[in-house]
């Protein structure tokens, strides 16, 4: 049995081969499959050809590869808008077949400010907010094109949040040490992670707080390794390579590798800022280099002249998920390895 909590989506691909087989054999499939009905711990699959039942139960699955949807997003648009605004909107949200316009329980919500009818913001179902937009001065066009980069936004960060893969060879983890400074930066003392967690297991870190990061990889092989940040308001940074103030790296992509049965502490020192809430890292580790810095600066538009891996190719896709509409992205089996941390972060004084 194996599903959606094994990495297996619907259109998900799958060799299936004799009992026994060792995984990477150069060996013919007895036949092939596609995931059309993924659940948690199981997945219905429709081979490219028939196969007696007595003969299945003898075959294993190999995936080929896993494949992440952007799902469809539900919208509300609230009976506090400007009619001519929420017109406008709608006709210009028909571009998108993603995205599904709802009267209850929405993914995202679009409202007024209750203090302030010139802004509009979006919400989470959970009530979180993840943009604010002044209207006064703007036209329409100009609140509705800030208001579907908001979509997009909240769809790519979606994809990346659900996006998991696993390969043992590469396996690098991390952590993150809570560090007090002096008035010159210079670390004063530190605390456990564990020490960040609440009564629920949940870790918690305080927004001005300092931290350094641990990198130790488990694996056999060397590894290369990217941090990306996932921020509460849908915002995607990546933090390693390391930067400065300018946006200068301080070190290539090559430079970032950990060799097997290490661990190193970074030197840079990072700190939680705003927007406060949940926000995740995923540590993304591989056999050769990750240039997602490339793809970052451009937006996912780059040139067809530069060769990227699978998972370049679906960082750069997720910048255009909503125009993308409900297209899969793939990425092959033990190719990557990601490693994801959820955290939240509150005011100071804010338990």
């Amino acid at each position: 049995h194996a599903g959606i909590l094994n990495g297996l989506n619907n259109n998900s691909h799958l060799e299936f081969h004799p009992v026994g087989t060792i995984k990477g054999a150069n060996v013919n499939a007895v036949v092939k499959g596609e995931v059309v009905l993924a659940q948690l711990s199981e997945a219905l699959v429709k081979l490219e050809s028939s196969v007696n039942k007595d003969d299945a139960l003898k075959l294993c699955a190999f995936p080929t590869s896993f494949t992440f949807v952007s799902s469809v997003l539900s919208v509300q648009l609230s009976s506090n808008l400007d009619d001519i605004l929420v017109k406008s909107l709608k006709e210009s949200l028909k571009n998108y077949s993603i995205i599904k316009l709802v009267n209850y329980l929405p993914d995202l919500l679009i409202d007024t400010d209750n203090s302030n009818k010139g802004i509009v913001n979006v919400f989470t179902r959970d009530e979180h907010l993840i943009k604010s937009i002044e209207t006064a001065g703007k036209s329409n066009t100009t609140v509705i094109s800030h208001l579907i980069d908001a979509l997009q936004q909240h769809l790519q960060a979606q994809l990346l949040r659900d996006v998991t893969s696993k390969n043992n060879r590469v396996a690098v983890s991390f952590e993150l040490i809570p560090v007090m400074l002096d008035q010159q930066f210079r670390e004063i003392s530190r605390q456990s992670m564990a020490s960040r967690r609440n009564n629920f297991g949940q870790l918690i870190f305080e927004g001005g707080g300092y931290f350094k990061i641990k990198i130790t990889n488990s694996g056999n092989r060397q590894a290369f390794y990217t941090l990306i940040d996932i921020q509460p308001d849908n915002m995607i940074n990546v933090l390693i390579p390391e930067k400065d103030a300018l946006g200068n790296l301080y070190r290539s992509p090559s430079d970032c590798k950990i060799n097997p049965g290490q661990s190193e502490e970074l030197k840079a020192i990072f700190y939680f800022k705003e927007p406060y809430g949940q926000e995740v890292f995923k540590l993304v580790s591989a056999n050769k280099p990750l240039n997602l810095d490339q793809v970052f600066n451009t937006r996912g538009a780059i040139s067809n002249e530069v060769i990227l891996d699978p998972f370049e190719i679906l960082f750069a896709n997720s910048f255009h998920t909503l125009s993308r509409n409900s297209e899969s992205y793939s990425l092959p089996p033990e190719f990557i390895n990601i490693e994801s941390l959820v955290f939240e972060v509150k005011p100071v004084g804010v338990k």
